[in-house]
């Protein structure tokens, strides 16, 4: 049986492959130092299990919702946007490129994109959460 830590482990190799990522972090938000952006942040939000099987051991199906957050930062809010524009459909296609996540899944499929753009006067921050739903035993 696979676990959380063996999914954002997945994802994680997924994400190292997309070359724009400089920093690919395993957890929820944390503090990202500008140099190491664009980052992305992976972490579970909820898990719902079904019994899908009654005697010793019980086995669950488990369906959960899998965040991870890219971050980008910059001098310009055009260019920080397309930039969060291109890293989200990059993440997209990398996810679906291994749907099964090498069989440790049945499937994880996007589910939605929120963005949240800031701009303190200086620099602008940028981060996208991209939801996942993902279904294994």
């Amino acid at each position: 049986m696979p676990t959380r830590t063996d999914i954002r482990e997945a994802l994680k190799g997924i994400y190292e492959g997309v070359a724009d990522f400089e920093k690919v972090y395993l957890g929820r938000r944390r503090s990202i130092d500008p140099r190491d952006m664009p980052a992305i942040c992976i972490y579970f939000e909820e898990e719902e299990k079904e019994l899908a099987h009654i005697g010793t051991p019980r086995v669950f199906d488990r369906e959960a919702k899998i965040s991870s957050e890219i971050h980008v930062q910059g001098a310009d809010a055009e260019v920080v946007e397309a930039l969060l524009d291109d890293l989200c459909e990059k993440r997209e296609a990398a996810v679906l490129a291994d749907e099964t996540l090498s069989g440790l899944v049945e499937f994880i499929q996007p589910t939605g994109d929120d963005y949240d753009i800031e701009h303190d006067g200086k620099d602008v921050a940028a981060v996208a959460k991209c939801a996942d739903a993902v279904r294994y035993r």
